[in-house]
């Protein structure tokens, strides 16, 4: 029997503080995320796709895959690295990148997703 795959749609936000590189902080997520971070992209795949899709490749800037749509144009892209956070609009639920996995940001009391 076929495995059935879940795609959603993700937004990926790149943290705008150089430091969220060095100490990622799911707090700067739930307390001040529109200073600290810009939506730079919507990709629609399984969330374990999410962060190789949105690294440049030898072979296809990351922003040209068509489960990509960014979203900043007038922006230079770069490729999702630490302290970045993907989104699930559907579900509330959002994700930091740490420097070795993605670690799942608790909701807060406002709620964890950006409407």
């Amino acid at each position: 029997m076929p495995k059935h795959t879940a795609f959603h749609s993700y937004a990926v936000y790149h943290a705008t503080n150089p430091l969220a590189m060095l100490v990622p902080d799911p707090r700067a997520w739930q307390t001040d995320r529109d200073q600290q971070y810009r939506h730079v992209a919507n990709v629609y795949t399984e969330r374990s796709h999410v962060f190789a899709l949105t690294n440049h490749s030898e072979e296809l800037d990351w922003t040209k895959r068509p489960e990509v749509f960014w979203v900043a144009p007038g922006t230079s892209p770069r490729s999702t690295s630490v302290g970045d956070v993907m989104y699930s609009p559907s579900t509330g639920r959002a994700w930091l990148v740490t420097w070795d996995d993605l670690q799942e940001i608790p909701p807060t009391s406002k709620g964890s997703g950006k409407e």
